[in-house]
């Protein structure tokens, strides 16, 4: 089944955009079915409340490739709604690997555990997973325009105002999880997902964590290095044998992210990882912008808060969605910036 079927099927309407909501699969059995086996789908529901008691999905399109599996574009058989299947390849051969099998298993279920009753506009929804002997399925759902950083790579640096607009949204996110006691500490502009209307969702939870209280707090601490190399904050470089870290480290990854969308390049793009350890661990000094790049004032004062070398100096997501920097004009529309132009393009085309 290719993905240009799965975008021409009625059910998929992007313009409904926030306000669809993709089927949970929490209490149903999920069960994956080959195309052909659609049309039997009055089958599995239930003859006592003719709900569904068994999920079935079709299986699509490769969409994405990560550190720890694939991405496939899917079919909920029993609605026709889209899906975003994340598949984990698991071993079955020596009791060694089973062993780290059940230990990827393991962490696999407490990020779900941890995010299964978020519910929020600018999160990617969890919707439930499967277990085979083969795989570990997680289904999540679809944003059909692609990450953030994927729109980078096609169309170049994105001007201020679409900036301000997406980073808008991300803080409306950050706010929402820290708010929770939850923090991501792998934000970037390849874990953040954007549709043919605009919205932006924040994705890829697996090394967010669950404080046990006040995110914040001092007794919120991680001490051990999580997340992308080129997006940690200096306490997070440095926190092995320190005190630990809180979710200001997702605001220091904020500013990186504003720089990824200003330059199209990801931050500190010539260095390796162990001058960071230098300039970020040991200096604690802030990602350079991109020679020839022009920012206003007030995107300049936005980046400096994020970039504060102390956490407790950084703003809480909350203060920071109040920056003046964050505020749209009036007359601006993502429809008419240029990535709204050719996106929404590219949907009509293979909407056609």
């Amino acid at each position: 089944m290719s993905q240009s079927n799965l975008r021409k099927s009625p059910v998929i309407d992007d313009r409904a955009g926030l306000k669809r909501r993709s089927t949970v699969f929490w209490g149903n059995k999920v069960v994956q079915v080959q195309p052909n086996e659609r049309e039997r789908q009055e089958q599995i529901l239930s003859p006592v409340t003719n709900e569904p008691s068994t999920i079935k999905w079709v299986k699509g399109d490769l969409i994405g490739k990560g550190s720890f599996g694939h991405v496939y574009l899917a079919l909920n058989a029993n609605t026709g709604e889209p899906l975003a299947v994340k598949q984990i390849a698991l071993t079955a051969h020596s009791d060694e690997d089973n062993d780290g099998d059940d230990k990827l298993v393991d962490s696999i279920k407490y990020e779900i555990e941890l995010l299964k009753d978020l519910d929020h506009d600018r999160i990617v929804s969890y919707l439930g997973f499967e277990r085979t002997d083969k795989f570990f399925s997680i289904f999540l759902e679809y944003v059909p325009g692609g990450s953030v950083m994927r729109c980078l790579r096609r169309h170049g640096p994105f001007e201020e105002d679409l900036v301000r607009f997406f980073m808008r949204q991300v803080l409306d996110g950050l706010v929402y999880l820290h708010d929770r006691g939850v923090w991501h500490r792998d934000l970037k502009a390849d874990n953040l997902l954007v549709d043919f209307e605009g919205n932006c969702k924040i994705s890829d939870f697996g090394v967010s964590k669950a404080a046990d209280s006040d995110a914040y707090g001092t007794n919120a601490g991680a001490t051990n290095m999580k997340g992308t190399f080129y997006w940690m904050a200096p306490e997070v470089i440095d926190s092995v044998g320190m005190a630990g870290y809180s979710a200001k480290c997702d605001i220091w990854s904020l500013g990186c992210v504003l720089l990824e969308m200003l330059t199209a390049e990801r931050p500190w793009p010539k260095m390796t990882m162990v001058q960071i350890v230098m300039e970020v661990g040991q200096k604690r000094s802030a990602p350079p912008v991109k020679e020839g790049i022009e920012m206003s004032q007030d995107a300049i004062a936005f980046k400096n808060a994020c970039f504060k070398a102390e956490p407790r100096e950084r703003p809480t997501a909350s203060q920071l969605a109040d920056d003046k920097f964050l505020t749209i004009d009036k007359e601006w529309n993502f429809k008419d910036s240029r990535l709204g132009q050719t996106i929404r393009s590219t949907n009509r085309l293979h909407s056609s």
